[in-house]
């Protein structure tokens, strides 16, 4: 039995001919939705209603697309189904499904739920950190050459290191008297680098999954990093200040309900543009009542004027990043100015969720912050983008179950796979054709390649012209460790790709330099290759596609997820296209190639 399953409906599709097509992972460079074709279904009246439609006369608008279970026979996967043309008492269906269907996939690496870090003592936490690895740390402070920041706006004493530490401390920043004039020297500026593998991790963790696999067990990936393109900048000038709300200063009662007030105050006394900046990353069990102001108060008629207010008694994740700007002038100079959130009564403190920092604009001296999140220094990529660049540069397999996500390197997993004995099902007319004309392209975004034939690595492709070149690009860009200002260590380049990556392991003499390699192995395109490819490429390049057409009954095993024995070889599936051609029976076209 074949039928979609939302909350409110069901729709039986055993009755349609419908086609289903499942494309395998470990063939293509992104991860790949399941679908059907679409479909043309007549709807009973209670379906019809659920969905918003009457009647084709009265419909001004419906659902475009509903959540559900999709079950297929003895299967079932987690599925969307999208809504098209209406005639009447039909309507177009297409429904996508399994694995690659996680919401998680479609929402911006930096509007996850990161935490705000809070530390008053910012330098000793820091410096705290240098000797650790993920998964103890979920970022790190290595030192990173980046000359273009000097010629930057208040950074002309810049040293030309990012995150300077001297052996001792981070390098800080001062105010220095000079011929009468004070003057900022922001020799240094700071920036966490968020590790490749707590990015991974925390995208599935927001999906309620765990994640295990061999990525997670591989030492040089531990300790491979992120570079942001951005840096920590906290302008202090002569009024500032940066704290968290931690407990309610007050708390009231209203129809049986008590509420917590937190609230800091500040009286502007020059005129001028002042700016308060909010981060706060509320959890659901804080959110049944939230409010978060900022106003002013006239300090004769008590009037209040209000530059943010924002609410929400959704129960849902509350998480904001906004900059409100306070203009003052001889009118409304001296009138407090009041920071105010209000949340349903709780004595622990919140601290932990939130930051706030004040300041009269034109400050030039950029000072260690008490708070920041990892959500200002990640990737402008969606997690689904972030995946399938990992599995197009890794090549990894990612199978996802009901508590778990297990990342595995593509070529160890194969070693893993029980095979389905499908001998019995075997197409006479099958069209079977060798891969040896393929040639594989690795890529990186500086353009560096690597040739892979079914002899193994070639250094020309000039001579292979009537062969099929397939292009793997990879988005990917290691730092150059090279010696500047005195120490060896990456440097920031010219162009960066989506990913930029560095290697971290540590204090090295004192200091805290990105390093060439892990153990002898590096980010260069070679020994990825050498590493997670040569194998798999090796297998592709020798082997025989085969496509056949058979008709199998619903009880036969056939998933992209294992191998079919068939024709006296193992086949790893790379597509079928099923239809339902009865209560019983599926046709399948099925495109595998040879193990």
């Amino acid at each position: 039995m074949v039928y979609f399953q939302s909350k409110e409906y069901r729709i039986d599709l055993s009755s349609y001919k419908i086609t289903f097509i499942e494309q395998s992972n470990r063939f293509n460079n992104d991860l790949k939705k399941n679908y059907s074709l679409p479909l043309n279904i007549s709807f009973d009246d209670i379906v019809i209603e659920k969905l918003g439609l009457p009647d084709i006369d009265n419909v001004t608008s419906y659902l475009s697309s509903d959540k559900g279970i999709l079950y297929m026979d003895d299967r079932y996967f987690s599925a969307t189904l999208l809504l098209g043309d209406i005639s009447k008492k039909t309507i177009e269906i297409t429904i996508y499904y399994g694995d690659e269907t996680l919401p998680v996939y479609d929402v911006n690496l930096k509007d996850l739920p990161w935490p705000v870090i809070v530390q008053h003592d910012f330098n000793a936490y820091a410096k705290s950190m240098l000797t650790k690895a993920w998964p103890e740390v979920t970022h790190n402070w290595p030192t990173v050459f980046r000359k273009e920041i000097s010629g930057e706006g208040d950074y002309e004493h810049f040293l030309g290191l990012v995150n300077n530490y001297n052996g001792s401390n981070f390098v800080v920043n001062e105010i220095v008297n000079e011929e009468g004039q004070n003057i900022a020297k922001n020799y240094n500026v700071m920036c966490p680098f968020p590790y490749l593998l707590e990015i991974l991790r925390f995208g599935y963790q927001n999906e309620g999954k765990k994640v295990r696999g061999s990525v997670f067990e591989n030492e040089k990936l531990k300790k491979t990093l992120y570079v942001p393109d951005k840096f920590i900048e906290s302008f202090k000038g002569s009024t500032y200040d940066q704290d968290s709300f931690r407990t309610p200063t007050s708390n009231y009662q209203q129809s049986s309900v008590r509420y917590g007030v937190y609230e800091k105050s500040h009286i502007p006394t020059i005129e001028g543009s002042y700016k308060v900046d909010l981060k706060i990353n509320l959890p659901p069990a804080y959110t049944k009542y939230f409010k978060m102001e900022v106003y002013q108060e006239d300090a004769v008629s008590e009037m209040k004027t209000y530059y943010y207010n924002k609410s929400s008694t959704s129960g849902n994740r509350v998480i904001i990043s906004d900059s409100v700007t306070i203009n003052v002038d001889n009118s409304n100079v001296g009138d407090r100015i009041y920071i105010k959130l209000t949340l349903r009564y709780f004595t622990n403190s919140i601290e932990e969720y939130n930051s706030f920092e004040y300041k009269l604009s034109g400050g030039q001296l950029n000072t260690f912050p008490i708070s920041y999140s990892l959500s200002q220094f990640l990737p402008e990529l969606t997690f689904g983008d972030f995946v399938n660049n990992l599995k197009n540069w890794l090549n990894l397999d990612i199978t996802i179950e009901d508590e778990w996500v297990n990342v595995n390197f593509l070529e160890e997993s194969l070693l893993n796979i029980i095979p389905d004995k499908h001998d019995h099902l075997e197409d006479p007319n099958r069209i079977k054709k060798s891969n040896k004309n393929k040639i594989y392209k690795l890529i990186y975004e500086d353009s560096s390649s690597i040739l892979i034939s079914n002899t193994g690595q070639i250094f020309s492709d000039i001579d292979q012209k009537n062969k099929e070149v397939i292009a793997i690009e990879m988005p990917i860009k290691s730092l150059l460790v090279e010696q500047n200002n005195n120490i060896i260590t990456g440097a920031y380049p010219e162009e960066r790709p989506d990913l930029l990556l560095c290697l971290y392991d540590g204090l090295k003499s004192g200091r805290n330099p990105c390093v060439e390699n892990i153990s002898g192995s590096s980010l260069s395109l070679q020994d990825i290759y050498e590493e997670f490819w040569s194998v798999w490429i090796g297998i592709r390049t020798n082997n025989f596609t085969f496509e056949d057409t058979i008709t199998a009954h619903i009880s036969e095993p056939f998933s992209l997820k294992t191998f079919s024995y068939r024709y006296n070889e193992l086949h790893m599936i790379k597509e079928i296209k099923r239809t339902r051609i009865s209560q019983d029976y599926w046709e399948l076209d099925i495109e595998s190639e040879t193990l």
